[in-house]
């Protein structure tokens, strides 16, 4: 019984564990390069007329800050928009739409406050810890490899 070459599922695994968290999944959210784009801006003041028409909170759009796309039968839009209150204070809020040009469909699918970001690491250590232990899991990995070969 003939055995194929084990280069090849290695060269497959390892090309995974590299480039797996980079690369883009089918359907899955991609970040919106230019969110100054006129139809962002435009998806994102429809979004917030949109919820204050439900809602009534009186709300006003100020602007996209950033945002993802996702391809469906159509586009889902994830939106940080910035729009501020009554008072004039300005906050961050999570819109997603979806829109299917070609039969001119737009719904607004949720409309939240943003989540607090996450304070980022002043310690240079800890930056490096991620990147350490990922080698460190992907060296674990070819050396399982290696040996089971």
């Amino acid at each position: 019984m003939a055995t194929g070459s084990p280069v090849l599922p290695l060269l497959l695994l390892l090309a995974l564990a590299v480039g797996g968290s980079r690369g883009q999944l089918v359907g899955g959210w991609s970040q919106i390069k230019d969110v100054s784009d006129p139809h962002i801006q435009d998806l994102g003041g429809w979004a917030v007329r949109q919820h204050v028409s439900l809602v009534g909170d009186g709300l006003r759009f100020r602007r996209v800050a950033s945002g993802e796309q996702q391809v469906v039968s159509g586009m889902n839009y994830r939106l940080v928009v910035v729009a501020s209150g009554p008072g004039g204070e300005s906050a961050f809020y999570v819109a997603v739409v979806y829109e299917q040009s070609w039969t001119n469909t737009r719904q607004l699918t949720s409309f939240q406050p943003a989540p607090a970001p996450a304070p980022a690491p002043t310690d240079r250590s800890m930056l490096r810890g991620s990147a350490c232990r990922r080698s460190y899991h992907l060296r674990q990995l070819l050396i399982i490899l290696v040996l089971n070969l």
